[in-house]
């Protein structure tokens, strides 16, 4: 697989903090989350931890899920992340 440059690495691994705030505000569990969603649980905790750089396709179910506009999804203004620590993978 190819590796991901550092920027798109930092957006995608805030975009799975934020896959993962909103999911927890949304009182779901991972494996219910998934079945929702239509994800294999599996892989919706690969993106959470960052370790995908998931589909559009994904993007738009998941938001649909929680019932945010994709728009939204990716405003990561409101995480509660150290973001030099991003990269270091301490998250």
């Amino acid at each position: 697989m190819k590796k991901l440059d550092d920027s798109v690495q930092e957006q995608v691994m805030l975009f799975g903090q934020r896959v993962r705030q909103l999911r927890k505000m949304a009182v779901y569990t991972q494996g219910e989350f998934a079945k929702e969603c239509n994800i294999p649980r599996e892989q919706i905790g690969r993106i959470e931890r960052g370790e995908i750089n998931t589909s559009i396709g994904n993007l738009f179910t998941i938001s649909k899920i929680l019932g945010i506009s994709p728009t939204k999804m990716l405003d990561f203004s409101n995480l509660d992340i150290d973001r030099k620590n991003i990269l270091d993978g301490r998250v």
